[in-house]
């Protein structure tokens, strides 16, 4: 198993981007913490940090479909969806797996990842790598991680992410070739990859942000404290 630093710099060979705050939109949804576009690109799907429910949301906030917490105290923290437009895949923090569910909410498989610490540190966000095919994960502090898991959804490499409190959140960007990774208690959303760590960070202005999607030239966040979704413009 690979472990890789991640130290916090800005690389001068990184090109320009920039965020701009674009709408603001009020959620049914208690505690959001994850978010994903759905298969169908017009839609997105997030979890509840206190139900444990799976929620599928128009652009508009609307509430499309409920899906039941996949087991009684489920803690999700973070859900993705793959190549397998019909499959969700779902971080759940204390048990330390990952959930594989269909869009009615029935439960596939659970993979068990070999990793340790204290419950409420545990698994955060998770976002698929359309290029290498498989997916990664986070662990949230104590220490920050991104883990890269296999097609058997086994850690094959850690990248510790250095000076930063958290992260919360993740998703890769196919269009720029890297990943956007959110830190809840930092305030911050960052780019980052494997080989050069992160390259860029953005403050932001609102507490708890636990969930981060990307498509084209929108970034869109979701806060675990206010309930709401964030869209971004991001400039080039």
């Amino acid at each position: 198993m690979l472990l890789a630093v991640g130290m916090a710099h800005i690389s001068p060979t990184s090109r320009s981007l920039s965020l701009e705050l674009k709408n603001t939109i009020e959620l049914e949804v208690p505690e959001p913490s994850g978010l994903t576009l759905a298969a169908d690109g017009r839609s997105f799907w997030t979890v509840s940090d206190r139900t444990g429910s799976i929620y599928q949301l128009d652009r508009e906030g609307r509430l499309l479909q409920v899906l039941p917490a996949p087991h009684p105290k489920a803690d999700l923290e973070g859900i993705s969806i793959s190549n397998h437009a019909k499959h969700l895949y779902l971080a759940e923090e204390r048990r330390r797996e990952i959930i594989q569910i269909d869009t009615t909410g029935r439960v596939f498989a659970r993979h068990a990842l070999d990793i340790s610490g204290k419950k409420n540190s545990g698994l955060e966000g998770l976002t698929w790598h359309p290029i290498e095919k498989v997916f990664y994960v986070l662990n949230e502090k104590k220490p920050a991680l991104v883990l890269q898991l296999n097609s058997k959804f086994q850690i094959v490499e850690k990248h510790l992410i250095r000076d930063v409190r958290d992260i919360s959140g993740i998703t890769f960007d196919a269009r720029r070739n890297f990943f956007w990774i959110i830190s809840d208690e930092n305030r911050a959303v960052f780019t980052w990859t494997p080989t050069e760590g992160i390259s860029r960070s953005f403050s932001l202005p609102f507490r708890k942000v636990e969930g981060i999607a990307v498509q084209e030239d929108r970034l869109f966040l979701v806060s675990d404290d206010s309930g709401k979704l964030y869209e971004y413009t991001i400039s080039e």
